[in-house]
């Protein structure tokens, strides 16, 4: 096993109260295994007709963390399957902006009532088995994906 050490920390003041949370100095950690699962750099064009599979099952079976980081800001869609469905997210990303999904785990369901989510849902355990990005800076993306089981 290893440990994967993050440092997340923001603050900002407002109104003269400062508001800060988060470590710079002391990372949140998470046990991985040994073995870089996925680390890859795309150049990536512009434009819809461009949408490019950053990750899939087929890579890797699952990962425990993943850092996705774009220099031009873009759209990167989550996608798993239920049955004979395909469920998506689409993820707005930023760009020079690091998004960190901790995990391939999520839920999907039918929801009846959207005020008592909590309780509403009908949860069906998926994981994310494929992960796709598309931009349209007008310029071409250098694209950062590590992934660690």
């Amino acid at each position: 096993m290893a440990i994967l050490k993050v440092t997340q920390h923001f603050e900002v003041t407002i109104g003269g109260i400062k508001y800060e949370f988060g470590s710079k100095t002391t990372p949140q950690e998470v046990t991985i295994g040994t073995e870089v699962v996925f680390v890859h750099e795309f150049s990536i064009a512009s434009g819809t007709g461009s949408v490019t599979e950053l990750w899939s099952d087929s890579v890797t079976a699952d990962f425990d963390f993943m850092w996705v980081e774009s220099d031009q800001d873009a759209n990167m869609q989550l996608l798993a399957s239920e049955d004979s469905n395909e469920l998506g997210m689409s993820i707005p990303l930023f760009a020079n902006k690091a998004h960190i999904l901790h995990g391939d785990n999520s839920a999907s369901g039918v929801i009846a009532n959207v005020d008592t989510w909590e309780t509403a849902w009908t949860f069906v355990s998926v994981e994310i088995d494929r992960i796709e990005y598309f931009q349209t800076s007008g310029s071409t993306a250098k694209v950062v994906v590590a992934a660690f089981t």
